[in-house]
């Protein structure tokens, strides 16, 4: 405040004038601005929507002049931009907000003593643009990994997924791919490969796995089978060829040879099938080979060389020595016997055995010592194995399924003695049927089923058991199939909707749901809740009767992912309420004839058919008569004399309504009318 002090004395002319003292007080201010509170900490737009920002309270002294600016450049008053201020307030209306509008906006305020700003930062959020060129690589028989970059423009929101592998395509094929990225706003305007994409099969050089056991030394008891199980890859498929010594292996042995693995198999093998055993795996990228050993145990043969060390015992008429070299792995426990005897040993009668001898010592020989002797050796080969279950490679991992097709678990089993195998589901034990087939060998145990439905999904286990113990392998198998109608109550006015989580949950947790409908006439969604954190939700104020589809998205801290949808539209419509009054139209010795009123109600959808339903007298029990599409009915072939009652429901898509019964019990007997005449005049003439 500026004050202004005058005091003025004039003397002249004898008399005196005297000014007062005047105060002159001028009130200035710089400006300030207060921005409208919702809009303080930032404003969030759809794309199409106005955007509205306005500065409640501009003041200052002398009044301060305002004007709204972006970027450096200020607004002009047009068909889009519109500026309406008053002394003490101003507020900016953009029409037609998109991307570009995004920013920072600053409404100056300015008077001779001060200048003032205030920003607000507004985010025009609308669907991305579409993706950046679409590369195509690791293309095979079957698949093609697709990479792209994210959008020149997200919509505002980050889209960070730029790699899908394509599934399920066919060999030869040319295919074009469109990609669009999806974000809070909806799915954007796609991208397409600028060539056809062609399936062909890319070469690579063939390679094997050999499980450990078969890396050492492979053991078998003659008998058995010898079962050579090895994963192998390669593009295309590598053609296969076991050897065995050089030469081509017995055509008593079993070969099977598929894309991801071979097995040899000789049953009832014995010591000639012992050896090494080369595998040799060829296409046009290259050439692998591997070897596996074999051995075959078996019971030992008769001792080797059996003779006298010398030609002739030795002895000198008083003692005789005889040394027999013995074999065996194990080492054989060998026995003498004289005349098929067990030979008694005695002070003069004496065996010795060494690591690879066994010698037969007689002093003082006696006449009765005369005889025959021999020698026999024995092992033991029946070593115990404990169980093992080998899988291919797939089975370690979830195995995924779509509805409808078949899919087959299947393992090999090793162990000695041979090892019982049980396919168990949820605890419980597989059954054998038409649907769900278990084959199995002594080696080999599989499980197909056929035509999958998601309930067939779930950890299948297959146990194999033996004296030595007990092997187990779980196969978690994963059905896909769309969504079936929306689960929980339909009203005339709701739908509750329930869905499964995703299987790639894309590395992080799920924060929400994104939960959209639209009427089955229409083509674009609604969105219905943007933050849904349960996996159902109830969708009300539909319009009853109407059809609808539903959709649901994903969303992770990296963004939302693709929907799911509803495979069929559902109808908002509940069960009718139930027929009005019920009438006895008629009645015979052996039927009775009924009709109705239609319900006041039908729940939003047609009525389809009425159910007639009937209770003999003394009974508590009703059964169904008969099921018919008009408001009227015969119940016929019922028992003269007796007494029923009845009653009526109505029933629509979504179910049947609650019966409505006939007021009194009916008899059922021909209805007996008195006769009666009535005369057409009261007036005759006769002429």
């Amino acid at each position: 405040m500026l004050s202004y002090f005058f005091h003025l004395d004039l003397f002249a002319c004898n008399f005196c004038i005297k000014f007062k003292s005047i105060y002159l007080f001028n009130s200035t201010a710089a400006p300030t601005i207060i921005i409208d509170s919702t809009v303080k900490e930032g404003l969030t737009v759809r794309a199409g929507d106005t955007i509205v920002i306005t500065a409640t309270s501009i003041l200052g002294k002398p009044a301060p002049t305002s004007a709204w600016s972006k970027g450096g450049k200020f607004f002009k008053p047009s068909d889009i931009c519109q500026i309406e201020t008053t002394p003490t307030s101003s507020t900016l209306f953009i029409k037609y907000g998109s991307r570009k509008d995004s920013g920072e906006y600053t409404i100056t305020a300015s008077n001779p003593f001060g200048v003032k700003e205030e920003n607000v930062k507004v985010r025009v959020l609308d669907v991305p643009g579409p993706p950046g060129p679409i590369e195509a690589s690791g293309i095979s028989s079957e698949k093609v990994t697709l990479t792209w970059t994210p959008p020149h423009e997200d919509g505002g929101s980050a889209i960070k997924i730029t790699e899908f592998v394509v599934p399920g395509l066919q060999a030869g094929a040319k295919y074009h791919f469109r990609i669009a990225a999806v974000n809070a706003m909806g799915v954007g305007e796609p991208a397409q490969t600028a060539d056809l994409v062609e399936i062909i099969e890319r070469e690579e050089i063939p390679d094997l796995e050999l499980d450990v056991e078969l890396r050492r030394t492979l053991v078998v008891k003659a008998g058995n089978s010898i079962r050579l199980f090895v994963p192998i890859k390669g593009r295309p498929t590598p053609a296969v060829t076991w050897s065995k010594e050089d030469t081509a292996v017995k055509t008593r042995a079993i070969i099977d040879n598929t894309e991801s693995y071979t097995l040899l198999v000789i049953p009832d093998c014995n010591r000639r099938d012992a050896g090494k055993y080369d595998l040799t795996l060829e296409n046009a990228a290259g050439k692998k080979t591997a070897y596996v050993n074999v051995k075959v145990l078996d019971s030992p043969g008769p001792p080797l060389n059996l003779k006298p060390k010398s030609t002739e015992p030795e002895f000198d008429l008083h003692n005789i020595k005889v040394e027999v070299p013995v074999t065996g792995r194990p080492k054989p426990t060998v026995s003498w016997q004289k005349d098929n005897q067990a030979l008694k040993l005695t002070q003069r009668t004496m065996v010795e055995n060494t690591s690879t001898s066994s010698i037969l010592t007689m002093n003082e020989c006696l006449r009765s010592d005369s005889g025959v002797y021999s020698v026999t050796g024995k092992n033991i080969v029946d070593d115990i194995i404990e169980p093992r279950i080998m899988v291919d490679a797939k089975f370690k991992d979830v195995l995924l399924v779509r509805a409808g097709e078949s899919f087959k678990l299947d393992a090999d089993v090793a162990g000695q003695p041979l090892p019982s195998m049980v396919w168990t589901k949820d605890g419980k034990d597989v059954e054998n049927t038409s649907k769900l087939q278990i084959k199995m060998s002594d080696t080999n145990s599989g499980l197909v089923n056929k035509d999958s439905l998601r309930k067939d999904g779930g950890e299948f286990v297959l146990t194999a058991t033996n004296v030595g113990g007990f092997a187990k392998h779980i196969f978690n198998v994963k059905v896909l199939d769309r969504p079936g109608p929306p689960g929980g109550q339909v009203t005339k006015e709701s739908v509750t909707l329930i869905w499964e989580p995703p299987i790639n949950d894309g590395g992080t947790k799920i924060k929400n749901y994104v939960v959209e409908k639209r009427e089955a006439t229409r083509k674009a969604y609604a969105t219905v809740n943007a933050l849904c954190h349960k996996t159902t939700w109830t969708i009300d104020q539909l319009q009853e009767g109407c059809n609808y589809y539903f959709r649901v998205l994903a969303e992770n801290e990296y963004g939302i992912g693709l929907p799911i949808e509803t495979g069929e539209s559902v109808k908002v419509s509940e069960k009718p309420l139930p027929p009005r009054k019920v009438i006895l139209q008629d009645v015979t010795k052996t039927s009775v004839t009924l009709s109705w009123e239609k319900p006041e109600h039908d729940g939003g959808s047609r009525v389809v058919a009425y159910v007639v339903e009937i209770q003999p007298k003394g009974s508590d029990k009703w059964s169904q008569s008969v099921i018919v599409k008009v408001p009227e009915a015969v119940i016929s072939g019922l028992n003269t004399g007796e007494e029923y009652m009845f009653r009526v429901s109505a029933r629509n898509e979504k179910g049947t309504s609650d019966p409505r019964q006939i007021g009194v019990p009916v008899i059922v007997k021909d209805l007996v009318i008195a006769p009666s005449a009535k005369l057409l005049f009261s007036t005759y003439t006769v002429l």
